[in-house]
């Protein structure tokens, strides 16, 4: 089993240190990449948007040249969703990491207005660069990584970028013969706080996915506890 980790927003592939370390020591295949503008990648902000992410994961998934598991993080859940539907054969299955599950036509954006106990709700502010939004560090470090050592909060916090805006607005469009070939599992977070455990269920209930996983965790379980992310990551990839 091969996992393509894609991060979400403010991110960047750093994020999943401590999880690819834990897989590569089961033996388990991880590869992870900045999507523009994020991490390292020096792609222009301005010049990001939904369209961008998905093309830089499926170019990425093809170089591989191998079946993977598409494993995505909060705003990455509409991206590997789209990924699904441009690029199924590709794909063992897709697995949703306490992350935004859209029904074809509804867009980030629109899933997190449903979340109305969200820390981030109303947290955001605009970015120093125009058409981006930034949280403060005391909102990263409640909502995101509120159970988490406080060298990795840190870290996390000192890494994180100007997120644009472009890919919340964009709807994600889905078919059957697509994105509804691929299996799907959701890992939820009970603790999260960014998005609920209510929200994460309620997109299940209208998208069902097989497993489906629970973690005593919030936001942030590659930090918080990488070992109980990796067991059900192993848990999933078995299931496959």
């Amino acid at each position: 089993m091969h996992f393509v980790l894609v991060h979400g927003a403010w991110h960047g592939a750093w994020c999943w240190e401590h999880l690819e370390q834990e897989l590569r020591a089961r033996h388990l295949g991880a590869s992870v990449l900045d999507l523009p503008g994020h991490g390292a990648d020096a792609t222009p902000r301005d010049q990001v948007d939904m369209a961008t992410y998905v093309e830089r994961v499926s170019l990425w998934i093809r170089e591989l040249d191998r079946p993977v598991e598409l494993v995505g993080h909060s705003m990455g859940g509409a991206i590997i969703t789209a990924v699904a539907e441009q690029i199924p054969s590709f794909l063992t299955g897709l697995t949703y990491l306490c992350a935004f599950l859209p029904r074809s036509g509804e867009s980030l954006a629109q899933l997190g207005g449903e979340d109305g106990d969200s820390g981030l709700a109303g947290a955001m502010r605009s970015g120093p660069e125009p058409n981006t939004v930034v949280v403060t560090e005391d909102t990263a470090r409640d909502v995101f990584y509120h159970d988490c050592r406080q060298e990795d909060a840190e870290a996390a916090i000192a890494r994180l970028v100007p997120q644009p805006v472009a890919p919340f607005a964009a709807p994600v469009t889905t078919t059957d013969e697509g994105f509804g070939r691929v299996p799907r599992a959701y890992v939820v977070c009970r603790g999260d706080r960014a998005i609920t455990a209510t929200m994460q269920r309620r997109m299940i209930e209208r998208l069902p996915c097989s497993p489906v996983i629970e973690l005593d965790t919030g936001h942030s379980p590659f930090y918080a506890n990488p070992i109980a992310l990796a067991d059900a990551l192993e848990q999933i990839g078995a299931a496959r």
